[in-house]
């Protein structure tokens, strides 16, 4: 009777423990996922059209008044052809930015 007594207090403190650990895993999780959302909102620009015309524009030389934006097929046109894509001028766009937000810093190759 002892020894299933003595079980029993084993089991129920591994339980409890292990339910605690459950609990705090799961709180802690949800933390994180509203943390990141937050992080990830606060990052979001919005780069408007007429920003990628201007930037297209410093970066072929081409007037900024000749380069026209199909929303249809969403290309970048110049003289009547589809020059580049939406998503791969935004792309250049975001990389051109970040190179500039981090040319101080020391890049090392591991």
């Amino acid at each position: 009777m002892i020894k299933t007594k003595t079980r029993l207090r084993l089991f129920s403190r591994k339980m409890t423990f292990v339910a605690l650990l459950v609990t705090l895993a799961v709180t802690g999780c949800k933390k994180d996922e509203k943390s990141l959302e937050k992080v990830n909102e606060e990052k979001i620009e919005v780069v408007t059209i007429a920003q990628l015309k201007v930037f297209m524009s410093e970066i072929t030389g081409i007037e900024v008044n000749s380069i026209q934006y199909n929303p249809g097929n969403e290309q970048f046109i110049w003289r009547g052809i589809n020059q580049i894509s939406h998503a791969d001028l935004l792309l250049a766009y975001e990389q051109h930015i970040y190179a500039i937000q981090n040319k101080d810093k020391e890049w090392k190759l591991k």
